[in-house]
């Protein structure tokens, strides 16, 4: 019983004793341990977060001035666009105007075909009356246009078939 008796004593915990003295000094000593460990963490995550933040606001900041020099270069490009289909609009009038005139000066020029062909006619036919004439007219011709015709390099024929006559 005496055992059990100690051993109870040794259990019991009063802050007057020896041991109860240095079980309280060593949980205040853990205590303020837990506190420091605790602010470390703290401060380290806190740290952590605070540069996780400003990288945050350096990109978001990145971001706004690419989207500001993205704005700018596609307002430049939509004037430029826009001066582009001017220009195409124009040069569209313009082939028009030019394949209008083309047909025009076609359409002149089948006008100017015909006439040609229809002088062109006119004139065979003006020869073809004048050489009948001259044809009838020929028969008679004298000894001296003969020999310039032979001189010329006129066949002998013609000289034989107005001889046989």
């Amino acid at each position: 019983v005496e055992e059990k008796e100690q051993e109870l004593a040794a259990w019991k915990f009063t802050p007057d004793s020896q041991s109860g003295k240095r079980l309280m000094a060593r949980c205040r000593q853990l205590h303020q341990e837990n506190e420091d460990l605790g602010k470390m963490i703290a401060s380290g995550k806190l740290s952590k977060l605070e540069s996780e933040l400003a990288l945050q606001k350096n990109l978001a900041e990145t971001f706004k001035q690419n989207e500001l020099e993205m704005e700018d270069f596609i307002a430049e490009l939509d004037e430029d666009a826009e001066g582009l289909q001017s220009t195409i609009v124009v040069l569209q009038q313009q082939l028009k105007e030019a394949k209008d005139e083309i047909s025009k000066l076609n359409s002149e020029l089948g006008k100017d075909t015909e006439r040609r062909s229809s002088l062109e006619a006119d004139k065979d036919t003006q020869k073809t009356e004048e050489a009948g004439v001259e044809a009838t007219s020929g028969k008679r011709k004298s000894t001296e246009d003969m020999e310039d015709e032979e001189e010329a390099g006129e066949p002998k024929r013609r000289k034989e078939s107005e001889s046989d006559e």
